[in-house]
């Protein structure tokens, strides 16, 4: 299988960053705390799986200064 290219994979990690935010990751408030505590575990390693698809931590100002 061909390695995704490091453009495609900070996009991604924009991605989920910008599904961590307060306002998207408790849907405006429509989530319970159960809810959200759950998307943020999922997102959080979906994050960890796609550094380490990358071959490092890439931090939030990094990758939207990266954005294309």
């Amino acid at each position: 299988m061909p390695r995704r290219t490091e453009r495609d994979i900070l996009e991604d990690i924009r991605r989920v960053y910008t599904s961590l935010s307060p306002e998207n990751l408790t849907c405006d408030g429509e989530l319970s705390p159960t809810a959200v505590k759950t998307k943020k575990k999922r997102l959080q390693e979906e994050l960890r799986k796609l550094f380490a698809e990358l071959g490092r931590e890439v931090g939030e100002e990094e990758a939207f200064l990266k954005a294309p």
